[in-house]
């Protein structure tokens, strides 16, 4: 799962569309994304990937179902 990106493209198959396994959604795709997201939210300042990134890798450390084992 660590090689398997989050956001990842859409590809066109014989049956329509399907999210790509392994091809990530670049950074212009995602930020344009996040600011419609942000629009139709009514939010002033659109969200920023890192903060995204931050957010959740900070709820993920908070999470009594993690440990500090390697």
């Amino acid at each position: 799962m660590l090689d398997v990106p989050v956001f990842r493209k859409s590809v066109k198959t014989e049956y329509g569309y399907e999210i790509s396994p392994h091809k990530p959604l670049s950074y212009a795709t995602l930020l344009s994304l996040m600011k419609v997201v942000s629009i139709i939210t009514g939010v002033l300042q659109p969200t920023r990937a890192y903060y995204l990134r931050y957010g959740t890798g900070n709820e993920f450390n908070q999470s009594g179902d993690v440990s500090n084992a390697l």
